[in-house]
This record gives structure tokens, C-alpha cells and sequence, in this order.
């Protein structure tokens, strides 16, 4: 069964890299991290590229509101089965 953490951000590379770190280190290959940037102007983008992981996924939305990343999370994870 996948698994999905979203992980809404904006300008917190320096705390990015230590959340990613603690998700990546969950050894389940079906995970799958997704991080939405609301158009950060830091080292975001590097923080994510630095961990070479293929479960991460990185979407980059130009200005949107909390609310709206979460919604548009939404749509990019399908919806959970049990």
C-alpha cells in the first residue's frame, strides 16, 4: 500500500532538511514524500534536489495559500484505499 507525506513549505529550507531526513530514513519503498513550495525565494529547491531520492516529488506553486496547496495536494495524491 502507498503511503504519502505532503509537506507544505515556503522559505524553511534549513527545517525542509531535517524533516526530509527523517522521512527518508522510513525504508518502505511504496512512500512517497511530496513537497509543495509556495514560490520560496531560499535554498528550498536545493534542500529537496540534495537527497537524490525518487520517492520525493517536488511542486512548485507561484504564490498560492496555505489552503490551497493543501487542496492542490489533493489532486496529485490519489485518494487513500483500505
Amino acid at each position: 500500500m502507498k503511503v504519502s507525506i505532503a509537506i507544505p513549505t515556503r522559505d524553511r529550507g534549513v527545517y525542509l532538511a531535517s524533516c526530509l531526513a527523517v522521512c527518508t530514513a522510513i525504508g518502505d519503498p511504496d512512500l512517497e514524500i511530496v513537497v509543495s513550495d509556495n514560490a520560496s525565494t531560499d535554498d528550498t529547491a536545493d534542500v529537496v534536489a540534495s537527497f537524490n531520492d525518487a520517492r520525493i516529488r517536488y511542486i512548485r506553486t507561484p504564490g498560492a495559500s496555505a489552503s490551497g496547496r493543501i487542496s492542490r495536494m489533493r489532486w496529485i495524491t490519489p485518494p487513500a484505499t483500505m
